[in-house]
């Protein structure tokens, strides 16, 4: 941990820790920023498409929790409702989307919105048990990065149908156009070749981890 690296002289290298709780003056560097920008655009973006309450459902963890958090404390123009949370190792996922549908069953969809803050292996799961005919199919849902940047979804026929209804939408990191463009093409293009296939944004902070 930091506490014991700091103590030893050691630096840990992450290549893809964002929990806020981590932001700390220790011996502990990040190769991709904390999430306080990501739970800004989300706010942005849910208030442009007059969201008023949102129920979170988040995985409980540092990340999952501290996400949830900041979400909590960085708005007050919309409501963050009670939230549904799951344990790291949960295996029944029908009961998970059991919870959901019983906070959900007193929200209006039509300005009630969903936040799945998790793996992208938590969203295939939620979203193939619940499936289209749930009512939480009728609700617009939101995902943070950690679900976005895979392709997992589109790997699962059910997951896929119900985020396309619920037009899921969410953010990932992004290089912009500048001269930090030519390596990130140069690190995916080495690594589509070898891979033969696209690999996942993820990657490249663990690629910069290794180098560094």
């Amino acid at each position: 941990n930091g506490g014991y690296a700091n103590a030893n002289g050691m630096m840990l290298v992450s290549p893809s820790g964002t929990a806020v709780s981590l932001a700390l003056p220790d011996n502990l560097f990040r190769m991709v920023p904390n999430d306080a920008n990501q739970v800004e655009a989300f706010i942005d973006l849910m208030i442009s498409q007059n969201v008023v309450s949102l129920l979170p459902v988040y995985l409980d963890d540092p990340y999952g929790r501290d996400f949830e958090q900041l979400m909590r404390a960085d708005t007050s123009d919309i409501e963050i409702l009670n939230a549904i949370t799951y344990e790291v190792h949960t295996t029944d996922f029908a009961s998970v989307v059991s919870s959901i549908e019983v906070a959900a069953a007193t929200l209006d969809p039509a300005t009630t919105a969903m936040l799945l803050i998790g793996r992208d292996s938590d969203a295939v799961e939620i979203f193939s048990s619940a499936g289209i005919d749930s009512p939480l199919a009728d609700f617009k849902w939101f995902a943070t990065d950690s679900i976005i940047r895979e392709a997992s979804i589109l790997n699962s026929t059910e997951a896929e149908a119900f985020a396309t209804k619920v037009k899921l939408e969410g953010f990932t990191f992004s290089s912009e156009a500048t001269a930090p463009v030519v390596p990130t093409m140069l690190v995916t293009g080495l690594m589509s070749a070898k891979l033969g296939t696209t690999p996942s944004p993820a990657t490249l902070g663990v690629w910069d981890a290794l180098w560094f």
